[in-house]
């Protein structure tokens, strides 16, 4: 694989966008394509980690509208929800399970990346940067993992080929 690089972050993150506020109706094949963006931007965050950073732009807000758009669209897909640890680290010998919804889980991650989309396309690229970064360390770095973990086990339980997008 590639080293991290930011413009294939920013492209897999534009795509991820892009196909959040899509009119198509999703396919049991988006999950794969959703699973492959995940990981694209997964391994190319460390480039983002290290690329100047500045914090003068917030970039403007999404609509809620649009936000909205995204969840339902994911509200569609196959995988609503799935149990999770929210803290895997955790030594307590009874600790338990909580429920994780995936649509949550990508339409977090879409306010998150379209957030910093806005800085970039307006020339703000240590902003989105910046932005990028520290919503991925505080917010959407488990939403990202929970759902790759989420749509790798619906794939295996379901004996599913990975080449259906």
């Amino acid at each position: 694989m590639n080293p991290p690089d930011l413009k294939e972050f920013v492209a897999a993150a534009e795509e991820f966008c892009d196909f959040s506020e899509s009119d198509r109706e999703p396919l049991d094949g988006d999950l794969w394509k959703i699973r492959e963006l995940l990981s694209r931007l997964i391994h190319h965050v460390p480039a983002v980690e290290s690329a100047d950073h500045d914090y003068e732009h917030d970039g403007g807000e999404l609509t809620d509208e649009a936000v909205k758009h995204a969840l339902k669209r994911f509200l569609r897909l196959p995988i609503f929800d799935y149990l999770m640890m929210f803290d895997p680290h955790t030594s307590e010998i009874d600790a338990k399970p909580v429920t994780g919804m995936l649509p949550d889980d990508l339409s977090d991650i879409y306010r998150d990346l379209a957030g910093g989309l806005i800085n970039w396309k307006n020339g703000h690229a240590g902003d989105a940067c910046f932005q990028w970064a520290f919503s991925y360390r505080t917010h959407w770095a488990r939403h990202a993992v929970h759902a790759l973990t989420a749509i790798e086990i619906y794939r295996t339980d379901n004996d599913l080929k990975i080449d259906r997008f």
